[in-house]
């Protein structure tokens, strides 16, 4: 780690505790002779552009972000391609799935602290996304860790935010269990630059990252440096053959099912023959009549937690229930 000129914090102003928070990082920066980092918070006519700006014409070389998997991502398209700028997460959001797949707690803010001023640096790509509405509008966006069209999308969208902040990340297994019937969707899809086919899928996730909460690996062997994103098709129509595909990715990876396909590449566009929902990151954006990623390698330097400091990749499955419960289980533990 080199030295830092200047670490600048961006926190989503809608979260609770962040005069705490910032109370901390002064603290630490002081004790490890870091300089005082600046502060700025995100508004909601401004989540976390202006920000970036402001922070990045301030000279500071690490700007660190405190907020969900969406503020996290608005920031960061203005540091793609800048290797001069350092990147970290404090996980402050409801799924947390770029922190949960570098090994950041999003239980422990004071670790997800440390980590931010004082952890290892690690080349990551990213995925540029690239929109295109039912009424031909045209739109990029930038994906940390995965964005996707069908099924997974309309759970995002039709989650309760109410029960988001009760439950956590146990909102959207609820907001699942309702849609796990039903027909496959038709789309064409094209990969890389090969020729159109036809495809049919419930959901389709292009992933830059293996893990969603739990510790569930979705996309076996996804690396965020190879520079390919992981591509997972899924056709299940009913209860019994998510069940098939729940035990496929829980346990036997190499059980074979028509129910879903795994495959890699640099590029994917998809092309729905009717609308779709679509989501970047766990955030819905809409209905889509394409989507397009391509990797865009080693777009970013992050900040990762040492190795003695790492939890498991995407956690484990008590980060399904609420906090609460976790609280309790732990002390039960003890």
């Amino acid at each position: 780690m080199g030295s830092l000129v200047q670490p600048a914090v961006i926190l989503n102003g809608g979260k609770p505790g962040l005069e705490a928070i910032r109370d901390e990082f002064r603290e630490v920066a002081l004790a490890e002779g870091i300089a005082e980092p600046l502060f700025f918070e995100t508004t909601e006519d401004d989540p976390g552009a202006g920000q970036a700006a402001e922070a990045l014409a301030t000279g500071a070389d690490l700007i660190v972000v405190g907020g969900g998997d969406g503020t996290v991502r608005l920031v960061a398209e203005y540091l793609v391609g800048r290797g001069d700028v350092e990147l970290a997460v404090l996980p402050l959001g409801t799924g947390n799935l770029l922190a949960r797949n570098v090994g950041i707690d999003p239980d422990d803010v004071s670790g997800a602290i440390r980590t931010a001023l004082l952890g290892e640096t690690y080349r990551v790509d990213a995925l540029r996304v690239e929109l295109v509405g039912p009424d031909k509008s045209v739109d990029s966006q930038l994906s940390l860790v995965a964005a996707g069209v069908g099924i997974d999308a309309e759970v995002m969208s039709n989650t309760n935010s109410r029960l988001k902040r009760l439950i956590g990340p146990g909102a959207y297994v609820a907001a699942g269990l309702q849609r796990l019937a039903g027909f496959p969707k038709e789309a064409r899809v094209r990969i890389d630059d090969g020729a159109w086919e036809t495809v049919d899928f419930r959901t389709i996730v292009m992933a830059n990252a293996g893990y969603i909460q739990g510790g569930i690996e979705f996309a076996p062997g996804a690396s965020m440096s190879d520079g390919v994103q992981d591509v997972v098709l899924y056709r299940p129509r009913t209860a019994l053959g998510w069940s098939i595909v729940g035990v496929k990715t829980l346990w036997h990876k190499r059980l074979r099912t028509r129910l879903m396909a795994h495959v890699q590449m640099r590029k994917i566009s998809v092309r729905p023959l009717k609308p779709v929902m679509a989501q970047i990151d766990g955030d819905p954006v809409g209905k889509v009549t394409t989507m397009t990623t391509e990797v865009v390698k080693h777009a970013l330097t992050l900040r990762v937690p040492r190795p003695v400091d790492r939890c498991a990749p995407g956690g484990d499955l008590l980060a399904m229930l609420p906090r609460g419960f976790r609280k309790a289980l732990n002390s039960l533990r003890s």
